[in-house]
């Protein structure tokens, strides 16, 4: 069996109704688009949802899709981005910091055998960083989310935003330096 195509190429594939490539594109695609809507819902289940219903809508909506616009990975954030902004306006919350956190994000312990000093350090940092995100405007954490999550250039976070490219670059920095201002105001609080 062959290499997996290109992203570009599984589009290609999928619009022309190859269900094994909207699958292909399914697995390339499903940890990156989950791990950001995590981050903007911090629920689980919730996140769950949401993923399933992205990649239905990008589904429903791939023969429409152009390439050449637009990075496939771009167009799946894009999708995901609307579909999280489309649940808090359904449900009229819309700051981040108002959903309640009762869950590790990414993390299960899988067995005993898991270090309780590191399982404890590991989550007083995801708590720091957690405390530190919901500081950051929303624009922020989506550009933030949009860089390191999914690893989107700056001119796709461009056109997943509707922003110039100046203005990503702008949000990032002044995201990246506010994050790093609570997380060492953070840190010197716990170590005092």
């Amino acid at each position: 069996m062959g290499s997996t195509p290109e992203p570009a190429e599984l589009v290609r594939q999928a619009k022309a109704g190859d269900a094994r490539a909207f699958g292909q594109l399914y697995e390339l695609y499903f940890t990156p688009v989950y791990r950001y809507i995590y981050l903007r819902v911090n629920d689980k289940v919730l996140t769950e949802d949401l993923t399933q219903t992205v990649f239905m809508k990008v589904y429903q909506t791939i023969g429409r899709f152009e390439v050449r616009s637009v990075s496939p990975l771009a167009y799946f954030f894009t999708v995901a981005r609307n579909t999280v902004i489309d649940h808090w306006k359904r449900r009229r919350e819309i700051r981040f910091s108002d959903v309640e956190s009762d869950a590790e994000p990414f993390a299960e312990v899988a067995d005993g055998s898991v270090d309780i000093a590191v399982a404890v350090d590991h989550s007083v940092t995801a708590d720091l960083l957690t405390d530190a995100l919901a500081t950051l405007s929303d624009e922020q954490r989506d550009m933030l989310s949009l860089k390191f999550l999914g690893g989107l250039s700056t001119k796709e976070i461009a056109t997943v935003m509707g922003k110039r490219e100046d203005a990503v670059r702008q949000l990032q920095s002044r995201g990246l330096r506010a994050l790093r201002g609570k997380l060492s105001h953070l840190r010197h609080l716990l170590s005092s």
